[in-house]
């Protein structure tokens, strides 16, 4: 599955220390006012700051390669073996790891662990990295005392189902590349060569083959719709992406809300929407970017004098501003 993350804004300053060197560098910090402060604690007086363009990090799947977890897994259970504590273990891992973002994981189980969590606990809280056979096993060796042997068996295991996993990939290499050559000239073909047949079989004037007639109605339907076509694959790509970062957004990142959660502000009232209306049902969020969502729900509106309620389907288009969810209402979308 794909992932997306938004970074700490970066910064480049430049300055002089109290002796009068002049210094410059980058450096991240949640808002300007958060870098002169840090500056100030290294008595550094700034003359020039510039926030760099922020940016989204693509990765894919848990963003941590799977040999990288089995690495982890096994110099684990070798400092466990040896006797080394466990705080010290996974700080001396959470420096040591090539996976800025594996490093970052330890990190955090660190801060668990040294918090007065169990091992298990803290490996839990990162379900997309350390999956419910890896924390259940821990967990076993973590009360019956036998956590490094637990570490050994995981890391033989982990690695075996590697060396599998790469010996399948390798294996499908090759069919991949066939089939996607083999769609790819049947695609242009269809498109641009088939038509060209086309016309000097209608200058016959004969009648033609069924199968004939199927693959120029192929060839007319492909080359009518051929941007649509391509549009749609870009679309997907993209609803993919987008619901990938309000699935897997922190809190720290306001435009990274869960959809469930942003549907529950939406019942709630809390959305900058839901308020104004009497009745709420049904309510659907169709993400298009990180700050712009349509919701299509059931709105109510009770009669002057009493009576049923009456419901209508109505699309608004909300757009996230300073944190918050607004809503247009110039831009109110045709009904489903």
């Amino acid at each position: 599955m794909q992932q997306w993350e938004v970074d700490v804004p970066l910064f480049e300053y430049k300055g002089k220390t109290l002796a009068g060197t002049a210094v410059a560098g980058e450096l991240r910090a949640k808002s300007r006012s958060d870098l002169e402060r840090l500056l100030r604690r290294k008595k550094i007086m700034i003359s020039n700051v510039n926030k760099k363009p922020s940016q989204l990090k693509f990765r894919i799947g848990s963003g941590v390669p799977r040999i990288e977890i089995s690495r982890f897994t096994r110099q684990f259970a070798t400092m466990i073996g040896a006797g080394l504590p466990m705080v010290q273990c996974l700080d001396i891992l959470s420096k040591q790891m090539e996976s800025a973002e594996l490093r970052r994981i330890i990190g955090q189980v660190k801060e668990s662990v040294s918090s007065g969590s169990t091992l298990a606990e803290g490996l839990a809280k990162h379900k997309k990295i350390f999956d419910d056979l890896f924390v259940n096993m821990v967990e076993a060796g973590e009360v019956g005392g036998a956590l490094d042997t637990i570490l050994i068996r995981l890391a033989n295991y982990r690695e075996k189902a590697d060396a599998l996993i790469r010996k399948v990939r390798g294996a499908l290499i090759y069919p991949s590349v066939i089939v996607v050559v083999a769609v790819s000239v049947t695609f242009v073909m269809l498109t641009w060569i088939v038509p060209v047949f086309a016309k000097m079989f209608a200058g016959l004037g004969a009648e033609l083959p069924t199968p004939t007639q199927v693959v120029l109605a192929i060839s007319g339907f492909l080359q009518r719709n051929v941007g649509k076509i391509l549009m749609a694959i870009v679309m997907l790509w993209k609803d993919e992406k987008y619901e990938a970062l309000y699935e897997y957004g922190t809190d720290r990142n306001k435009t990274a809300i869960s959809k469930e959660k942003f549907v529950q502000k939406m019942k709630h009232g809390s959305g900058g929407l839901a308020s104004s209306w009497e009745t709420l049902q049904d309510v659907d969020a169709r993400i298009k970017s990180p700050t712009l969502v349509y919701v299509t729900a059931k709105i109510g509106h009770r009669a002057k004098h009493g009576g049923t309620v009456k419901f209508r389907t109505e699309t608004y288009e909300m757009k996230l501003e300073k944190g918050i969810w607004k809503t247009d209402l110039s831009k109110l979308m045709k009904a489903r």
